[in-house]
C-alpha cells in the first residue's frame, strides 16, 4: 500500500493497470483528470471538445449498453473506439446500461418486470462452467434468472476480453447508482445488489481471468458501499445546474467517508468544475466526467454552452491543474 491507499483488489492484475494506478496515486489531490462520455458508437463530444479546446480529454466514457444479450443480435461498437481511443494515448471508462436478462429487455426498473432477488442464490456459482450452471439449472439449484444473469456477465466478459488483449485497461464502473433504485439493479435491496457486486468480480477476476479491471464503485449511498476488499475507486453522479461551476466539495467529502483508503472520481456530471474552485473547495477529484449528448452537444454538429460556457470549457481543458490526453505520460 502507498501513500495510504490499496492496491488493486486484484492480485492478478496486469502491469499495464498497476502502472495506471500507480499514476493516480501520484496525482491524487494535486491534479485533476479531465472526462467525457461520448454519444454510443460515436465520437461526437471528444471531437467538438478538441475543436472547441485543442486538446482531447483524460478519460474516455464508453457503454457497454448495446451488449447485452437480450438485445441480440446486435452489439455496440464502443469496445472497438476504446482500443482507438487507448493506442491514440487516452484513459478508458465503461459503465453498462444492462438491459434485464429476461423480462422486459429494459434498464430501468419501472420498464422490466426483473426481479433481482430471484437470481440470489447461496449456491457458489461465480467459478463454474456454463455447462454446470446448466445442470445447476435443471436440478433446480438455481433458477433462470440466476443462468441468464451469468450469462450476461459472460457475454460482456468477453468483451473486456478483447480489451485486455489489445492493451486496454478499463476503468470499470458497473452496477452505476444502485441506491437511487431507477436501475433494476438496485431496486430491490442493498443486500440483492452487494451479491451481485460480488458476483461480478468473482466472475470476471476469478473465473474469465480479467487482469485489466480497475472496479469503481458507484453506488451512491454510503452504506451500500461495498468494501476496501471489493473496488479500486469510489465514484459518485452529481448533476449540478447549469453554469455551476463548484467543486461539489460536500459530495466528495460524503463520498470519502466510505473509505480512507480509496481514491474518488467525480464519474458523472453536468458541468466541467473550475479548477480554482477544485482547489479552494478542496473537492479532489481523480477525475471528472461530463454525461454526453446535451451536456455537450446542440444538433451534433456544434458545441452547446448550455451547461459549461465556451470560456468555463477552455479556462478548464488549459490549465495546470486539469490533465488531458496530451498530458498523460505512456502507460
Amino acid at each position: 500500500m502507498r501513500n495510504g491507499f490499496d492496491p488493486p483488489i486484484d492480485p492478478y492484475a496486469n502491469a499495464k493497470t498497476r502502472r495506471i494506478l500507480a499514476f493516480f496515486r501520484e496525482i491524487y489531490g494535486r491534479r485533476t483528470l479531465s472526462g467525457q462520455y461520448t454519444n454510443h458508437d460515436t465520437d461526437t463530444e471528444t471531437d467538438l471538445l478538441f475543436r472547441e479546446t485543442g486538446r482531447y480529454p483524460a478519460v474516455r466514457g464508453f457503454d457497454f449498453i448495446f451488449d447485452s444479450p437480450a438485445l441480440s443480435p446486435r452489439t455496440g461498437k464502443d469496445a472497438d473506439l476504446a482500443v482507438s481511443w487507448s493506442r491514440e494515448g487516452g484513459l478508458v471508462t465503461f459503465s453498462w446500461h444492462w438491459f434485464a436478462p429476461c423480462g422486459r429487455p429494459a434498464f430501468y426498473a419501472e420498464q422490466t418486470g426483473f426481479d433481482l432477488t430471484r437470481a440470489v442464490t447461496e449456491v457458489e456459482t461465480a467459478c463454474l462452467s456454463p455447462r454446470e450452471l446448466d445442470g445447476l439449472l435443471a436440478r433446480g439449484r438455481i433458477t433462470a434468472e440466476c443462468r441468464l444473469l451469468l450469462r450476461d456477465i459472460d457475454a460482456v466478459s468477453a468483451r473486456l476480453r478483447r480489451l485486455e488483449e489489445h492493451g486496454v485497461t478499463v476503468l470499470w464502473r458497473p452496477l452505476h447508482e444502485a441506491a437511487g433504485g431507477w436501475f433494476w439493479w438496485g431496486s430491490r435491496g442493498k443486500e440483492a445488489y452487494l451479491w451481485l457486486w460480488r458476483l461480478l468480480v468473482e466472475r470476471m477476476n476469478g473465473y474469465h481471468g480479467l487482469h485489466n479491471l480497475l472496479w469503481v464503485w458507484n453506488g451512491q449511498a454510503e452504506d451500500w458501499y461495498v468494501g476496501d476488499e471489493w473496488c479500486d475507486i469510489l465514484g459518485d453522479d452529481v448533476y449540478a445546474a447549469p453554469r455551476d461551476y463548484g467543486g461539489q466539495a460536500e459530495r466528495f467529502a460524503s463520498l470519502t467517508r466510505c473509505s480512507a483508503r480509496k481514491m474518488a472520481a467525480l464519474t458523472e456530471c453536468a458541468v466541467v468544475p473550475d479548477p480554482d474552485a477544485l482547489r479552494r473547495e478542496g473537492a479532489g477529484w481523480l477525475w471528472f466526467n461530463v454525461w454526453c449528448r446535451e451536456f455537450v452537444t446542440g444538433d451534433g454538429k456544434e458545441y452547446a454552452d448550455t451547461y459549461t460556457e465556451r470560456a468555463a470549457l477552455q479556462r478548464a481543458y488549459h490549465s495546470p491543474r486539469i490533465l488531458t490526453r496530451e498530458d498523460l505520460p505512456e502507460f
